[in-house]
């Protein structure tokens, strides 16, 4: 009987010490966490960085053809606000591609750091409040990354608006004004 007993008692002392159970809730975050930067990459990997850069080059090409071609005597509240909006495209959408870069290597540093804080909370590295302060800077990292994707996926969509709105009418003015000049 007494042997049960201390057979029972060993494997509840091994259990609590086991990081794996003893640490249970800040894995289950860290899982958690790994979780929402995969959802992170997914939205990060549905923006058309290229396509972004593309419209960012030729607002910047039809914005500076109007200082040279455009007419002020005729301006119309319109084609003033599409010219606003191609304006608004080239200066939003001037660093993409380094925006790409800074969130995609954000997102990849703290997938390491997250998959790190795992191993050594698994191979019992560290104690409870050192657990907890790592935890939550992470958590609080990945909270900003994911503020800062999804406050950028939202800009560049309205941004992507503005570029198809504007920009057919004013290639359509470009074109008009470019072959009445090489008329004259």
């Amino acid at each position: 009987m007494t042997r049960l007993f201390y057979i029972l008692f060993s494997l509840i002392f091994l259990s609590s010490c086991n990081p794996e159970t003893k640490y249970a809730e800040e894995l289950k975050d860290i899982d958690s966490y790994t979780n929402k930067l995969d959802s992170i990459e997914i939205i990060l990997n549905g923006i058309e960085f290229d396509s972004l850069v593309y419209m960012q080059e030729t607002a910047h090409t039809n914005e500076k053809l109007m200082k040279r071609f455009y007419v002020n005597d005729t301006i119309d509240e319109s084609f003033a606000q599409k010219l606003a909006y191609i304006k608004s495209v080239r200066k939003i959408l001037s660093d993409v591609k380094d925006e790409q870069r800074r969130m995609f290597a954000e997102l990849k540093a703290l997938k390491v750091q997250l998959s790190n804080l795992k191993t050594d909370i698994l191979n019992g590295l560290y104690n409870k409040e050192q657990i907890v302060n790592y935890l939550n800077k992470e958590k609080k990292d990945v909270d900003m990354l994911n503020k800062m994707v999804v406050d950028f996926n939202k800009m560049q969509s309205i941004e992507k608006n503005y570029f198809y709105y504007a920009t057919p009418d004013i290639e359509t003015y470009l074109t008009k004004a470019m072959n009445e000049k090489q008329d004259d």
